[in-house]
């Protein structure tokens, strides 16, 4: 169930990843096409913690309707 907000997660973080890595080596760096990285695996890892958060929440609603 939270397979795929958990892949979201981690496909964010191995983009922030490669997006510092090549900062850090600032001779093969793009510094625009770098930043642009950033902020999308900034905005993609919000958005699947954020889709984590409601199934977990939604789990736990349909434990206290059915208990």
């Amino acid at each position: 169930m939270y397979v795929h907000s958990i892949a979201g997660i981690h496909r964010g973080l191995d983009l922030l990843d490669r997006a510092a890595r090549r900062i850090a080596d600032f001779e093969n760096s793009n510094p625009a096409r770098d930043q642009v990285d950033l902020i999308v695996a900034e905005h993609a890892v919000k958005a699947n913690v954020a889709a984590l958060k409601a199934q977990i929440d939604a789990g736990g609603a349909l434990l206290d309707i059915l208990a």
